[in-house]
């Protein structure tokens, strides 16, 4: 939602992330990678911590309140002059 915004806005979207550090990026759906890279090049998804100090995106779990706050304040802080 938040990448179609700053699409229509006419902010630059187009930075992409590699996901291949994400244990779980094999459960992510087709049409979500492209979206899931771009919040990760923004900072705005950084995973969720193994037991074994690598990440999973866990795309199956709700984002909770918290996660959904840092989302929208690292898009303001990187695409407006909200900070």
């Amino acid at each position: 939602m938040l990448n179609k915004y700053g699409e229509v806005q006419g902010y630059d979207v187009s930075k992409k992330a590699s996901l291949d550090q994400f244990t779980d990026l094999s459960q992510v759906p087709g049409w979500a990678v492209e979206f899931i890279s771009w919040a990760v090049d923004a900072q705005m998804i950084t995973g969720k911590p193994n037991e074994d100090a690598t990440f999973r995106l866990a795309p199956q779990d709700g984002a909770t309140r918290a996660e959904c706050a840092k989302m929208l304040m690292m898009f303001m802080e990187k695409y407006t002059s909200v900070s």
